[in-house]
């Protein structure tokens, strides 16, 4: 089974855009999450920042899209012709848990909070050609999460996160994170993100890191 995830385009209008991104790589993120259920799974990453994305060359058995309310339109835009190719799309991300109705008629599968809980059930459904509408992730412990994988874009992708803490206890109305990360703050074990950190050392010189908290 192949699977391929995609980063959209941050530019105005789904142009490609030479900025910063704003929100970590999750999908290095989902890539180790993937191996770690279905280790028989070939990922493929593509950033659609610095790279063409054309639907019609796109060959996979799912394509996946994490979704920031600026990358929205795109998006819907190149699931659409996806679909209309006959090919299988999951949305997840932040506006899609925000606007999950608005997000269904794009997709084959809306994937709302965070994936730990159903991926291998997404992966499995997907390969089985029994995708359901929607799956919903809730908010997992953060104890034993897999690392992410850095080596998979096929551009050169220079931003890598180590991954502290999810959520925010605050409810400022013009965010989306409390109601993504379910309104507080999970932290996870502090001797895994040091085990993580001193395994990355001898990227760091190539990379550049931030760290969520």
């Amino acid at each position: 089974m192949k699977v391929i995830l995609v980063s959209p385009p941050f530019g105005k209008g789904g142009q490609k855009s030479k900025g910063l991104p704003i929100a970590p790589p999750v999908l290095e993120y989902l890539t180790g999450l993937t191996y770690s259920v279905r280790p028989d799974t070939e990922v493929e990453l593509i950033d659609a920042n610095k790279e063409p994305f054309d639907p019609e060359y796109i060959e996979a058995d799912l394509i996946g899209f994490t979704v920031l309310t600026p990358q929205a339109p795109w998006v819907y835009r190149m699931a659409d012709r996806l679909r209309a190719l006959g090919k299988k799309v999951v949305l997840g991300g932040i506006h899609v848990t925000a606007l999950p109705e608005e997000a269904k008629p794009h997709a084959d599968a809306i994937v709302l909070g965070e994936a730990e809980n159903v991926w291998r059930e997404v992966l499995d459904d997907a390969q089985r050609g029994k995708l359901k509408p929607v799956y919903n992730g809730g908010f997992p412990e953060l104890k034993g999460l897999p690392r992410p994988v850095t080596n998979l874009w096929r551009t050169r992708y220079v931003y890598g996160y180590f991954q502290t803490s999810r959520g925010c206890p605050h409810r400022c109305t013009f965010c989306s994170v409390h109601k993504f990360f379910g309104g507080k703050v999970r932290v996870r074990p502090i001797d895994e993100v040091i085990e993580e950190v001193a395994s990355k050392r001898d990227e760091m010189p190539l990379r550049r890191f931030v760290t969520t908290v």
